[in-house]
This record gives C-alpha cells, sequence and structure tokens, in this order.
C-alpha cells in the first residue's frame, strides 16, 4: 500500500510539467490531497480494526478573490464486535462556495469561511 502511494504521488509530481507558487490567481486551480487516520494516530487497533481517511478537492479560484471547492472523500472504520470487525464505509461527495474573511497584504495568511452542501452513502459489511 505505501509502495502505491509514494509511486502515485512521483507520478503526479512528474506530470505536472513546471510548478510555480499556488498565488490565488482568477482562474487558478488547486488540488489538495488528505489522508490518515480516524481516531488519533493508530491506523489499526488491537483488535486489527482500521480506521483510515482519504480526501481529494479540486479548487477554483474566481475574479473576486472566492473560490469553489469541489471534494470527493472516503472513509473506512473497522468496529469490534465479538470475534469480528464489521466494516463500515463512507464515500461523500461536496461542493462548496469560499469567501475570504481578512488576509495580510501579501496574502501569504488567508481566512475563509463558505457554505457547503455534501451528499453521500455508508456501507456496512
Amino acid at each position: 500500500m505505501k509502495r502505491i502511494v509514494v509511486l502515485s504521488l512521483l507520478v503526479l509530481l512528474s506530470a505536472a510539467g513546471n510548478a510555480s507558487a499556488q498565488r490565488c490567481l482568477p482562474g487558478q486551480w488547486s488540488i489538495e490531497l488528505a489522508g490518515g487516520s480516524v481516531d488519533g494516530f493508530i491506523l489499526s487497533d488491537e483488535h486489527a480494526a482500521h480506521s483510515i481517511f482519504g480526501r481529494i478537492v479540486l479548487n477554483r479560484y474566481n475574479h473576486n478573490q472566492t473560490r469553489w471547492a469541489f471534494g470527493l472523500g472516503y472513509l473506512q472504520k473497522d468496529y469490534p464486535y465479538k470475534t469480528v470487525n464489521l466494516p463500515m464505509a463512507q464515500f461523500t461527495g461536496e461542493v462548496g462556495y469560499v469567501v475570504p474573511l481578512f488576509s495580510n497584504r501579501k496574502r501569504s495568511l488567508v481566512c475563509s469561511s463558505g457554505l457547503s452542501a455534501a451528499g453521500g452513502y455508508e456501507t456496512t459489511g
């Protein structure tokens, strides 16, 4: 699993072409990638129950310094019951509109707020 993640990151970096800083310019797109453990720092507990999540968000910046955010998320959590682990998985999609509240002059620090709508489904096994 670790090799797949590292290989995927290398492919994404090599396909990027030339790199430049994220300046939040109108018409610019950005990608956010997140992943980790759900309940603290432990990916699996003493019952071998896993708790992981992953998320990808695509942002599009507008002319008035606002942005649209489109995201997909996945969460998997196993619940121990007697001698077995019951898996639960969530798949979510999100669309949001974000407005900057305040920033410093160079826009190296920006505080934003927004509204979003999320939907998805959950499976159990």
